[in-house]
């Protein structure tokens, strides 16, 4: 009964999630006070990716108004995206769990008997070996969940995975695997996120082919969705590649396998199709909270046991993986973030990244301020590499970046740009 009641909560937050902010172009405009999301899809509308900060400025300005109204949860959804696409995590953390957190605190430390933390890119390296398709999820509004799937991409090319589909990836941006980069409002809603954007291109640069696979039908109800992008998975690439090895960056719950019926949720459904059994990895339930009354007892004990400071799967000496949830085979337990210049060190994923310390009179003296790195050889409405929010020239965080040549753009709280400049990292 408790599973069963476990199931119905997850399905719950999907159909939540897909109603107010999944299908976010769906938003009727209101005269007394503007559906929340509007102004981010307004900003990509006109493709203007110099508005991220004015879009999360025009946002908070309105925010006592939002509390108030019965527009609340859908505006700390959109304030959660918007944090999280200016580099505010943090900030982006707290806005979604005040609209919900989900604590699964059904835990017996005994389950933990004979698991082991281990480093989880190398836990799931040893199980590509023999799996055909790898599923993991993240959380929308924690790029973390992104900057890990970053890690597994090399790994699990030299296993021979070369097929990486992303839930967030649009139909319609037939030119993406021959352009090698996303576009700002045409690749996809959450690749304007800098960390989901480097995800797409450096799938493209090892080699991957990358491919959309999300609901494009009429039907509105969970399961046409659920179903719809299991049957895209099969159709798009197994039908004409049965030994084709995929990796699958979903959202939330959709990669859980179990359940019956209308409880079904696209994991279940695709092995069902498939007749392949996905491993389905987690990131979602063992990942920071805004405060620590909000983690989960499981997600605490196993931080508690884990003293190296990494991601980590648990398991056993026969191989088998730890889960407080039946729906996945694994769970990743993400560490606490901890912050050098002002940045999370999750974002220098493994070295391929680096600090760079911006000048302090680069934004002129005009703060706010948005700090946005672009690949100097990507098209004007490429997404930015990274960004960062400055509030005065006292506090300016560090842009972290790869070597390369990048063009420098600050923006003011308006969206009007204040400077232009170029850097070179070697």
């Amino acid at each position: 009964m408790v599973k069963y009641l476990s199931k119905i909560l997850i399905i719950l937050l999907i159909y939540i999630l897909i109603a107010s902010s999944i299908f976010p172009q769906q938003a009727v405009e209101d005269k007394e006070l503007p559906y929340p999301y509007n102004p981010i899809l307004d900003a990509r509308k006109d493709l203007d990716s110099a508005r991220y900060l004015a879009v999360n400025t025009e946002l908070k300005s309105k925010e006592k108004a939002y509390l108030e109204s019965k527009k609340a949860n859908a505006y700390l959804q959109a304030m959660a995206i918007s944090d999280s696409q200016i580099g505010e995590y943090q900030e982006s953390i707290s806005y979604f769990d005040r609209f919900l957190s989900q604590i699964n605190n059904k835990f017996d430390p005994r389950k933990f008997n004979g698991y082991k933390p281990q480093d989880a890119v190398k836990v799931i390296e040893s199980i590509a070996t023999s799996r055909q398709i790898i599923f993991i999820n993240e959380l929308h509004h924690v790029p973390l969940h992104r900057a890990f799937t970053i890690r597994l991409l090399e790994v699990l090319y030299n296993k021979g995975f070369r097929y990486f589909c992303a839930e967030t990836l649009s139909f319609s941006d037939k030119e993406l695997n021959e352009r090698k980069y996303p576009m700002f409002n045409k690749t996809g809603f959450y690749t304007d996120e800098p960390v989901y954007a480097d995800l797409i291109r450096t799938a493209l640069k090892l080699g991957y082919t990358v491919v959309p696979y999300d609901y494009q039908g009429d039907g509105t109800t969970l399961k046409d969705r659920e179903y719809g992008q299991a049957k895209n998975l099969y159709d798009n690439i197994l039908l004409k590649n049965p030994k084709a090895k995929i990796l699958v960056h979903g959202g939330f719950g959709h990669i859980q396998k179990g359940g019956k019926g209308d409880a079904k949720l696209m994991g279940q459904y695709f092995k069902e199709i498939s007749k392949i059994d996905p491993f389905s990895i987690d990131q979602c339930e063992m990942t920071e909270k805004a405060t620590s009354e909000l983690e989960s007892k499981a997600y605490k004990y196993g931080l508690r046991q884990n003293s190296s400071n990494i991601s980590v799967i648990f398991s056993n000496k026969k191989g088998k993986t730890f889960t407080n949830d039946s729906g996945y085979d694994a769970q990743i337990f993400h560490p606490h973030s901890e912050y050098q210049k002002g940045r999370p060190t999750w974002l220098l994923i493994d070295g391929r990244r680096k600090y760079y310390e911006i000048p302090t009179d680069l934004c002129k003296n005009v703060f706010p301020c948005l700090i946005q790195a672009f690949y100097s050889n990507e098209s004007e409405d490429a997404v930015p590499i990274d960004q960062v929010k400055a509030i005065s020239s006292n506090e300016i965080p560090a842009l972290v970046l790869p070597t390369g040549d990048f063009r420098i753009r600050v923006v003011n709280s308006s969206g009007n740009v204040v400077n232009n400049s170029k850097i070179s990292l070697k």
